[in-house]
């Protein structure tokens, strides 16, 4: 589902249980990533607040890898988020993820973006992958490396 469909049916569906400020805050990246897909989208709610309030996040996965890297690397959304660290450490993190093997074993990585952190003009994602592909860490610490010095250097910008 399209970044920019799944905020325009949103209120129908989850309106009580999210507020309107958190999902409009979030929703700015269906505008920034028209042509990007997503096929998981999640909203933590937050119940210590009169007005629910999530973080949400989103996962790509290597099918819908090639249209993230076309979206993160041109359009609207390059000249909003510019030469900013986080996401050029995205940028360089996906065009690995496509090219490079020891990166493939990866299916799936998600962003995160904290509520608080939606307001800021350039919100920084947070980032995770599973690791669960790599299997047993003592039986396979030269992959476990590889990976140290690969996606997670591009992320950290230690690459």
């Amino acid at each position: 589902m399209l970044l920019s469909e799944y905020f325009s049916r949103f209120p129908d569906r989850h309106g009580v249980l999210i507020s309107k400020d958190a999902v409009s805050r979030a929703s700015f990246l269906g505008k920034l990533l028209p042509g990007a897909e997503g096929s998981e989208f999640i909203f933590e709610c937050r119940l210590d607040r009169p007005e629910t309030a999530g973080d949400f996040s989103l996962r790509v996965t290597r099918r819908e890898l090639p249209e993230w890297l076309t979206a993160l690397q041109s359009g609207p959304f390059l000249a909003w988020s510019g030469d900013s660290a986080p996401w050029s450490r995205v940028r360089e993190f996906f065009s690995r993820w496509k090219s490079r093997a020891m990166f493939r074993r990866i299916g799936e990585f998600w962003f995160e973006f904290d509520y608080e952190t939606l307001a800021d003009d350039c919100p920084a994602p947070c980032c995770f992958f599973g690791a669960e592909a790599f299997g047993d860490p003592d039986e396979l610490k030269d992959e476990l490396n590889d990976v140290r010095d690969g996606p997670l250097a591009a992320l950290l910008g230690r690459a």
